[in-house]
């Protein structure tokens, strides 16, 4: 057979599922904590990221994000990620770019804002904490497990 009539035929034997994300606003407390828990061992142990996360109601403060090997899209690959399960978990994201480990504010704005990241506009409201920036969850747009 002459390889002008070969096809070249994909297929995959694993049905794509919805994820197993539950709606966050129905979690308690605990497994609140407990998925935060998950996504901080996976973050530190897989892409070599330490990644803090607060659970504040129906918001998860993201109060730090650094990469032990700067510059090869291990950040990028986790905050994908989260926002990825923040928008299949209906999750408000929220943080504030600091300078503290060495980084501008300006660079890491640039960083944050094709995630969804915007400003926070938000009112103040007395004895509440407000970040910088912001993420809304995405209608529509939720991971899917492979």
């Amino acid at each position: 057979m002459s390889a002008s009539k070969l096809r070249l035929v994909v297929s995959n034997p694993v049905a794509e599922q919805p994820c197993s994300c539950r709606t966050w606003g129905l979690l308690g407390r605990i497994t609140r904590d407990l998925i935060l828990c998950d996504f901080m061992d996976w973050a530190r142990l897989l892409h070599q990221v330490q990644l803090k996360l607060l659970a504040r109601g129906e918001y998860v403060a993201i109060c730090e994000l650094l990469a032990r090997c700067p510059g090869r899209g291990r950040a990028r690959r986790v905050m994908t990620e989260l926002c990825a399960w923040a928008n299949c978990a209906r999750v408000t994201l929220e943080l504030s770019p600091s300078s503290h480990w060495g980084s501008d504010v300006e660079r890491l704005t640039n960083f944050y804002a094709p995630l969804g990241f915007e400003p926070n506009t938000e009112s103040d409201e007395h004895f509440c904490v407000q970040e910088a920036m912001i993420r809304y969850p995405v209608k529509g747009r939720g991971h899917v497990r492979l």
